[in-house]
């Protein structure tokens, strides 16, 4: 399970997203990076408490702690750091285009809200 993790996250995180803007699709890119992706890290995150907790069985709460503590101050580190790479990277449009260009698109309805609530019912 972990081996499929280090492969699907990467893949739903990075790869198929890219492909998928690259594509222009945001259809595409929302399952991709939410649901791969997801599945790939939670697959992934709870397998190392249970080995922190063998590894120092006299302070698993301690090691558990610490493990959500790197992971969460993770931002604190990599935060300057992409801010830092990032305007390497973006770069400005040159001409977004007038509205006789656009072409458009048919509109697809999204689901109601209300089919996930309450089996279908609406609430009042």
């Amino acid at each position: 399970l972990g081996l499929a993790a280090s492969i699907v996250y990467p893949m739903g995180v990075y790869v198929l997203p890219a492909a998928a803007v690259a594509a222009n699709s945001l259809s595409a890119f929302a399952p991709c990076y939410a649901l791969i992706g997801g599945i790939g890290f939670f697959a992934g995150y709870p397998q190392i408490p249970p080995f922190l907790m063998r590894w120092f069985p006299d302070r698993k709460g301690l090691a558990l702690s610490l493990y959500g503590a790197t992971f969460g101050s993770s931002v604190l580190f990599f935060a300057p750091l992409i801010s830092l790479v990032q305007p390497s990277f973006k770069r400005d449009p040159t001409r977004l285009g007038s509205l006789e260009e656009v072409t458009p698109r048919p509109h697809i309805p999204h689901t109601p809200v209300f089919v996930f609530c309450s089996n279908g019912t609406p609430r009042g």
